[in-house]
C-alpha cells in the first residue's frame, strides 16, 4: 500500500494512524466512579479553625458592638447579615464537597471561583468585617467603686498618653 492510495481512502489512512496512538493512550478519567460527598468535606483544622475564629471574632464584636450602641447602630442588620452570607459561602467553597470536586472537575474549580470571587468577596467587604471585631478591643476604666471613669475606643493604644493619664488620675484619687 502506497501513501497515495491512503490519500484516496481517507478512511484506511486513519484506521492505519489511529491505531499506534491508541494503544499506547493512557486510561480515560472522564467521570469519577469513586466519589462519595459525605467523606469529601475539608475538614483540615487550621482551615476550620481559621473560619471558626473569624465567625467568633465578627459575632463577639457585632454583640458587644450592639449591647453598648443598641442593635443595628454602628453596624447595620444589613452588614451582619452580608458577613454570614460571604461566612456560609466561604465554606461552602473550601469545606464543603466542592472543593474536593474541584481537583477532579474543572467545572467546579471554576464554581469555587466563582463562589470567592462573585459572592463571598462582595458580601464580606459590605459587612465591613474589620469594624466589629474592633469593639472586642475596646477598652473602659473602672474606678474602685464600680463606676465607670472613662472609656477609649479600640483605635487608641493601651500606652496612648490619655490612657496612663487617666490611670494615674484614677490611681491618684484612691
Amino acid at each position: 500500500m502506497s501513501f497515495s492510495d491512503l490519500l484516496r481512502c481517507p478512511q484506511r489512512a486513519k484506521r492505519i494512524f489511529a491505531v499506534p496512538p491508541a494503544l499506547f493512550a493512557p486510561p480515560g478519567h472522564a467521570h469519577l466512579t469513586e466519589f462519595s460527598p459525605a467523606a469529601s468535606w475539608n475538614l483540615e483544622p487550621w482551615l476550620v479553625a481559621c473560619l471558626l475564629l473569624a465567625a467568633v471574632l465578627y459575632a463577639r464584636g457585632a454583640w458587644a458592638l450592639w449591647r453598648k450602641a443598641g442593635v443595628g447602630r454602628g453596624l447595620s442588620l444589613a452588614q451582619g447579615c452580608a458577613f454570614i452570607g460571604g461566612w456560609f459561602t466561604l465554606c461552602a467553597a473550601l469545606v464543603s464537597p466542592i472543593d474536593a470536586l474541584g481537583g477532579s472537575l474543572f467545572a467546579a474549580h471554576m464554581v469555587q471561583h466563582e463562589l470567592l470571587m462573585v459572592i463571598a468577596a462582595p458580601l464580606f467587604v459590605s459587612a465591613r468585617p474589620l469594624d466589629a471585631p474592633r469593639w472586642n478591643f475596646h477598652k473602659y476604666l473602672v474606678g474602685r467603686d464600680g463606676q465607670l471613669k472613662a472609656a477609649f475606643t479600640s483605635a487608641v493604644e493601651p500606652t496612648d498618653p490619655l490612657v496612663v493619664a487617666a490611670i494615674e488620675k484614677e490611681l491618684a484619687g484612691a
